[in-house]
Parts: C-alpha cells; sequence; structure tokens
C-alpha cells in the first residue's frame, strides 16, 4: 500500500511539474539597441547654455520637453502627465555638456518619481511610479 502512495505521489508530481509553464523570455537591449539617434551621438559634447535648463518651479512637462530635444527621442508619457505633472526645480549656473545635461535632467525626475524604460533607440517611456505603476 505504502508503495503504491509513493508512485501515485511521484505520477502526481511528474504531471504537475509538466503542466508548469516556462517564464516568459526576457527582452534584453542590446547597446548598439539602446545607442542614441546619430544626430545625438555625435554633439554629446556640445555645450549647452544655462539659460537652457532654468526650472525654478516648472512642471514635469516642460522637462521633459528639453529631455525630448537634447536626447533626440520620442517621449511616450504616462497619462498622469498630460495635465503638466508636478512642479520641480532645477537651475543651472553654467555651461554643461549635452550628456551633463540629460543626465542632470533624468536624474532630478528619477529623484522625484518618475521612470525612464528605453522601447527602442528612438522612444523612451515616461511614467510616474507615484502612481502605484512599475517600471
Amino acid at each position: 500500500m505504502r508503495v503504491i502512495f509513493t508512485q501515485l505521489t511521484f505520477v502526481a508530481g511528474l504531471f504537475w511539474v509538466s503542466t508548469l509553464q516556462a517564464q516568459d523570455e526576457q527582452k534584453v537591449f542590446s547597446p548598439e539597441r539602446m545607442a542614441l539617434p546619430k544626430s545625438a551621438e555625435t554633439d554629446s559634447s556640445e555645450m549647452i547654455s544655462p539659460d537652457t535648463i532654468q526650472f525654478p518651479n516648472n512642471p514635469v512637462s516642460d522637462f521633459l520637453l528639453v529631455y525630448e530635444k537634447l536626447k533626440g527621442v520620442t517621449l511616450i508619457k504616462d497619462a498622469s502627465l498630460l495635465a503638466g505633472g508636478a512642479n520641480l526645480s532645477l537651475t543651472l549656473n553654467q555651461p554643461v555638456s549635452k550628456a551633463e545635461a540629460i543626465r542632470l535632467l533624468e536624474s532630478t525626475l528619477l529623484l522625484n518619481g518618475y521612470a525612464f524604460i528605453a522601447v527602442d533607440k528612438n522612444s523612451v517611456k515616461v511614467i510616474n511610479t507615484a502612481g502605484g505603476k512599475n517600471p
């Protein structure tokens, strides 16, 4: 009786394991796929005037507009950003490189709950993680 129970348990376990599905393969973006468009790559050392980024108390939409132009990508925005989003501050007091300006904008937005998700080399999703969304 014990042998039959053990065999049935083993067969049931095999059946259960066979019904499990493998996890979906996660997409891994290679560096060449995530590279900036050619126009953005060539001027990463271009200096940005402090007047370009003077946001003493501006809506997130202002940050994203400048980010989109500097990065050379199309932003796919979370619905919560349609109304402009929260007000944030970032001001430059000296010229910075284009790459540094992009990094400063990304850092400010990330620190305030906005996440960037690269879709491909020409588009990036922006979501508000404070709204309960996970990247």
